[in-house]
């Protein structure tokens, strides 16, 4: 004879796998208020997300992880280019002057809430200093640089 708790147990169990199965297919809302199919691919909602972000005001965005690279703006230590993608550099002006930039040999972005850097969003530049530790500098503004703009590399996009 089958124990009473054991069955019930096996009930709970098939209910969740059914549950976890359905919420699979629902939609998801990027952080823009995108809606997108939860079966879509994660660089399929990323194209959605910087879609939809450019149609609702053309705010300038990147992803971290599409950085290849930075340099400081010549003679002001509150600018730093970054370069994205095969093409982009964005300009972040920082609200006060980072030391360690200059020595820095990498950089990540602190975001609050959302995956994407974007003028408007919290964004702290996290900087390494070998005798402090990782240094915060806030981000005030981002915008993407136009080819002809010093700093730029040569297939920005106008």
């Amino acid at each position: 004879m089958r124990s009473p708790v054991r069955s019930n147990r096996s009930a709970i169990v098939a209910g969740l796998g059914l549950i976890l199965s359905a919420s699979a297919c629902a939609p998801v809302e990027s952080d823009d208020g995108a809606v997108l199919a939860a079966s879509s691919t994660q660089s399929e909602r990323a194209g959605a997300e910087e879609l939809s972000a450019r149609e609702q005001g053309g705010r300038e965005c990147f992803y971290p992880r599409n950085v290849n690279g930075f340099r400081n703006v010549e003679g002001d230590e509150e600018k730093v280019l970054v370069d994205v993608g095969a093409a982009d550099t964005f300009e972040l002006q920082l609200m006060n002057r980072c030391p360690e930039l200059r020595f820095a040999r990498g950089i990540t972005f602190d975001t609050v809430g959302t995956s994407r850097v974007c003028n408007g969003l919290q964004v702290d530049l996290i900087v390494p200093d070998p005798n402090l530790g990782p240094q915060r500098c806030t981000v005030t503004t981002i915008r993407r640089l136009s080819s002809d703009e010093p700093g730029a590399r040569a297939g920005a996009a106008r």
